[in-house]
C-alpha cells in the first residue's frame, strides 16, 4: 500500500479518562482510505523546544469497513509533542496526516 497525505477534519472527541481520548477524524481529501488492522498514520508537528519538524506514528483504532473515518485512541504525554498536538485539536479543526504504514497487521 502506498503511504499518502490525507487532509481530515476532526469529527468527534471522547474524553475516555483525564489522559486518554478518542479522536474520530473524517477525510477530506481523499475522502476514504484502506488500511489493515494494525497499520499506523504519522501526523508532523514543530518541536516546541527547536522548531524542528517532528514525525509522530499513531495506530489507527477503527475498523477498515470505515473507510470514511479514522479513529485514534491515544493517551496524553507530559511534554510529548505528538500527543499534545493531538489532545489539542478541536471538533472542527482541520489536520493532515500520511498513511498507512506498517507491516505488523492482522493476516
Amino acid at each position: 500500500m502506498p503511504i499518502d497525505t490525507y487532509a481530515a477534519q476532526v469529527q468527534s472527541i471522547e474524553n475516555l479518562t483525564h489522559d486518554v481520548r478518542r479522536l474520530d477524524l473524517r477525510l477530506i481529501e481523499p475522502e476514504s482510505i484502506n488500511f489493515k488492522p494494525g497499520q499506523f498514520v504519522s501526523f508532523e508537528m514543530p518541536d516546541p523546544q527547536s522548531g524542528r519538524l517532528l514525525t509522530r506514528a499513531y495506530s489507527i483504532a477503527s475498523q477498515p469497513s470505515r473507510s470514511g473515518v479514522i479513529t485514534l485512541l491515544f493517551n496524553l504525554v507530559s511534554g510529548g509533542p505528538g500527543s499534545g498536538f493531538l489532545f489539542h485539536l478541536k471538533e472542527g479543526e482541520k489536520t493532515q496526516f500520511k498513511g498507512p504504514a506498517g507491516h505488523f497487521y492482522l493476516r
